[in-house]
């Protein structure tokens, strides 16, 4: 009896850590101090789980083999088994747990780094596309979200940048860039840059005046951008090229159709959008829809552009 009363608080312990644990929200919670309660947390979790452990093994190991000796020998046993594993396994278990926290920040800051472009800040081009292609599949389990929106924006003769000003100062037109796109889309949508001077947009949930409303927000805030690189002014602006779906459509099908949009942007004369609705090749597009995009864009698909000649 007395045996199994020395049990109780520990094993009491460990139920009420490890169900704390269970309610807890995951590891990847919206909020930085959040992250750091829930770390705290743990790590108060694993020293106490790991110490009551040991001292609950090394409780039954005493009990075993000095039962025999009589209570004051078996009193004597338990305090040891308590004083001693606690005294190793505190700060082992801490400096396991530690170990372990930091194992796991190194490994959201490798997996941020393999995911976002270095110059910008934004999401490179395979994180990007992957996060498209989820929200492409998730679309059709949600009854709230029947369309996305995605924009390819490339910035017009940026080659002129470099030639003139320098390599350097082109990576500030592009961070520059880079930031009015982010600024224009907010919480709205996701920026990425798919490489060189271009860069995507996807805008889930948006009906398809609104895509076309923040596109030209998006090339009114580039054309607005104050650029004067080594204190010589330089006017920047983008060609947008956007397509909508409400079907089924992968990242790539979406690309190629946003993508014939902004070159056909780049041939209508550059610094301006041209819109696009993207439905499966068997799915034809709805005369109410038609005769929308004709009133966004009317010069939607008038010319195929020669893609070698723009830029």
């Amino acid at each position: 009896m007395a045996a199994h009363s020395m049990f109780i608080p520990f094993t009491y312990v460990g139920l009420v850590q490890r169900r704390s644990i269970e309610r807890m929200l995951p590891v990847n919670a919206v909020s930085k101090p959040h992250r750091r309660r829930f770390y705290s947390r743990k790590l108060v979790s694993w020293v106490t789980l790991g110490t009551a452990g040991c001292v609950s093994v090394a409780a039954l190991v005493n009990h075993f083999f000095f039962r025999a000796y009589g209570d004051e020998v078996l009193a004597t046993a338990y305090l040891v088994s308590a004083l001693i594993p606690a005294l190793l396994a505190v700060p082992l278990f801490g400096y396991l747990s530690l170990k372990m926290k930091q194992l796991h920040r190194l490994n959201q800051e490798l997996s941020r780094l393999a995911s976002t472009d270095a110059m910008t800040g934004l999401h490179n081009r395979s994180a990007f596309s992957g996060l498209v292609a989820r929200l492409l599949g998730e679309m059709d389990l949600r009854s709230d979200c029947q369309a996305i929106a995605l924009l390819v924006v490339d910035a017009d003769f940026f080659k002129r940048i470099n030639d003139i000003h320098g390599h350097q100062a082109g990576d500030q037109a592009l961070i520059a860039i880079a930031g009015a796109l982010r600024r224009t889309v907010g919480e709205d949508g996701l920026v990425g840059r798919l490489g060189g001077e271009e860069f995507g947009v996807v805008l889930p949930c948006v009906p398809i005046e609104e895509a076309y409303r923040i596109a030209e927000a998006m090339r009114g805030a580039v054309a607005d951008i104050v650029f004067r690189p080594g204190g010589v002014s330089h006017s920047l602006s983008v060609s947008v090229g956007v397509t909508v779906t409400s079907g089924p459509a992968g990242f790539d099908d979406m690309f190629r159709d946003a993508d014939q949009r902004l070159y056909e942007a780049k041939s209508g004369g550059r610094n301006q959008v041209r819109i696009g609705a993207y439905r499966a090749p068997s799915i034809a597009a709805p005369d109410d829809l038609r005769q929308l995009l004709n009133r966004l864009d009317p010069h939607r698909g008038t010319g195929a552009p020669d893609r070698a000649n723009v830029g």
